[in-house]
Parts: C-alpha cells; structure tokens; sequence
C-alpha cells in the first residue's frame, strides 16, 4: 500500500477508533495497530522506498510523568520522542514516518487523558474532594505500569511475539525497529537537536500509586474502548 494510500486509511480508522460505537471503536484501533506493523514490514522486508522522516509537535503541560509516557509509546510505535521546554508548557516532538507519528501521537494523547480522568475519579471515590498527592501518585503510579508495558510489548513485537487482529503472528520487528531507528538519528544530525532526558517522578502517597499502577494495567495501548463520557481506553490487557 503506497504512502498516500496508507495515511488516509489509518485516518479514517483513527476517526472510527473515536466512535460511540464499543465495538467499532474496538475493531478500528485493532486493525490499525495491526496495519501499521504490517505495513512498517513490508516496507523493511521488501526494500520499499521508506517514508519521509519527521516531526508532530503537541504542546502538554510541564509534568514528568507525560514525557516518560510519551517517550515509551514513541519507541513502542517505531518513533523516538523528545522535547523542548517553555515557561509554562513543553513542546512535545515526535519524530519518525509520518503513518509511525501519527499513530503515536493519538495513542499517547488517548492514554493521558484516560490517566487524568481516572485520577479525579479516583480521588473524588477516596476522599470526595480533590487531594493533590493523591492525583500526582496516581499519576506517577500509571505511569510507571505504561512504560514497563510498551517496553514488554517492544521486547515481544522484536522477538515475533505479537499477533495481529486476526490472532495470526506477526513477523519479527526487531530489524524494523532497527532500521527506523537508523534513519531518525541520519534526520536528526540534519536537525535541531532536542532533549531527550526526563525528569524523576515522585509518588508521596502509595494508595494513589497503587491506585494507578492499577489503571496503567487496564490502559489500551493499542485499542480504545467507548465509555458513557468519551472515548477511553479501559479494560483488559
């Protein structure tokens, strides 16, 4: 499936994901996580001409805890992450083919707003007023169980461990994260350069922490499932 071709379907599925429809919803981010791996393959194994390298910038709130999330569904999608910092906000870049960023950048925007929405809930149920080192452990807490996750589904897409929408597995990914890899560090020697360190997080409270780590368990990483509210990303691994 030629570029062009390519990003306009994973757009329409990304629009479906969104749908108050459970299982359209469901259907639509399965297939598209399955598309975009198959199609990376693809273009590894058959020496097809790859995708332009670039960059999405997203402007987030300064908060440690996103750039660690953002920075293992980078790497999790075949993109590497990075950013700049401003008084009160961080310019968030994504940098990789354009189906890769894409991709990423909905996910990660997805899982955040699932983490933040949970994290008041939660804290309203415990306590019924806002308690803010409930909130930050929450946080800090899903975080952490997100990152160890993309990071076990990295380990498990290089050793030929994923499956697609189908079941079927899917080849091993480990010279395609390679080969992106290789071509992210040739764009950014020709780029201004962006940081790429994260801050430490810090968790005072460990039923907030316990509390996330519990809904960074749940969090989809690579489907969406509709709630009463807004599209979430809640349910089984």
């Amino acid at each position: 499936m030629s570029e062009p071709k390519i990003i306009d379907r994973m757009k329409k599925l990304l629009a479906l994901s969104e749908s108050t429809n459970e299982h359209e919803a469901m259907s639509a981010t399965r297939k598209l996580h399955a598309m975009l791996a198959k199609h990376n393959v693809s273009i590894n194994s058959l020496n097809e001409k790859e995708e332009t390298v670039g960059k999405d910038c997203e402007i987030v709130s300064c908060k440690p805890w996103k750039r660690r999330i953002a920075m293992n569904i980078a790497e999790l999608y075949f993109c590497s992450f990075y950013f700049a910092s401003g008084t009160k906000k961080n310019y968030y870049y994504f940098v990789g083919t354009e189906s890769n960023r894409t991709f990423a950048l909905h996910i990660f925007k997805m899982v955040v707003k699932v983490v933040e929405q949970e994290s008041r809930r939660e804290c309203t149920k415990e306590f019924g007023k806002r308690n803010s080192s409930f909130i930050n452990s929450f946080r800090v807490g899903a975080m952490a169980r997100i990152c160890q996750r993309c990071k076990d589904m990295v380990g498990d897409g290089k050793e030929g461990k994923l499956t697609d929408e189908d079941g079927s597995l899917l080849p091993a990914l480990l010279s395609v994260y390679e080969s992106h890899q290789i071509n992210i560090s040739a764009w950014l020697s020709e780029n201004t350069q962006l940081k790429k360190v994260s801050n430490r997080t810090k968790a005072n409270n460990q039923l907030g922490y316990s509390k996330g780590q519990e809904t960074g368990d749940r969090v989809q990483l690579n489907r969406t499932i509709q709630s009463n509210a807004s599209p979430k990303m809640l349910g089984s691994k």
